[in-house]
């Protein structure tokens, strides 16, 4: 009985603890007008926003490519869905849309690997600027996404975000990796964009 109670009195203090309760999971949303932002559970932890390079963001605004990691690569609707709805690039692309814009503007020919930075590198020489973002996602016992957006014309690394969501979190309370995991990167990016635009 004791045994019990102590598990009932985890539970609560957990669920209390984290904010995050059962929610949606890979489930497309659009910005809230209030906010400006997507409704998050939590707000990400600032130690988790690893790079934010002050770039002329809209310099790149007519695309951006999206490499999704692994077997996560399901869920590329999601990703797409989400940064399409941020409302700030022209083109969000995933690696099959991105063969379909370089057939259109005559270029498939000339490129091989389109996943390698370095003929990114060259694709942008002659279609313009654009940014890259690469999402790793891992889904253990805690589950983790790390988000980078590079610019292909230099190689580097402009920002970087990660987040975990502890099996401790939602063992509780039940499972929204959106609200939990994804949104609170996805505004980081929004932000990042935002004050990068001004």
């Amino acid at each position: 009985m004791k045994k019990a109670a102590l598990r009932i009195w985890v539970g609560i203090v957990m669920f209390t603890l984290s904010g995050c309760v059962a929610g949606t999971t890979f489930e497309v949303a659009k910005i809230d007008p209030a906010t400006g932002l997507f409704k998050a559970r939590k707000v990400l932890d600032p130690k988790n926003i690893l790079v934010e390079e002050k770039i002329p963001v809209q310099k790149y605004k007519q695309a951006i490519l999206l490499l999704v990691d692994g077997d996560r690569s399901k869920y590329q609707e999601f990703w797409k869905g989400s940064f399409e709805n941020m409302g700030f690039f022209d083109n969000v692309l995933l690696v099959d849309d991105f063969e379909r814009y370089l057939i259109q503007k005559n270029l498939a020919t000339q490129f091989d690997d389109i996943k390698s930075m370095m003929t990114l590198n060259k694709i942008q020489k002659e279609i313009g600027d654009f940014l890259v973002a690469q999402i790793d996602y891992e889904n253990e016992s805690d589950v983790k996404l790390e988000l980078k957006i590079t610019d292909p014309g230099t190689g580097k690394i402009v920002f970087k975000a990660k987040n975990i969501y502890l099996f401790n979190e939602y063992y509780w309370t039940g499972i929204d990796y959106d609200g939990c995991l994804f949104y609170p990167v996805f505004n980081e990016v929004f932000k990042w964009i935002k004050n990068n635009s001004k």
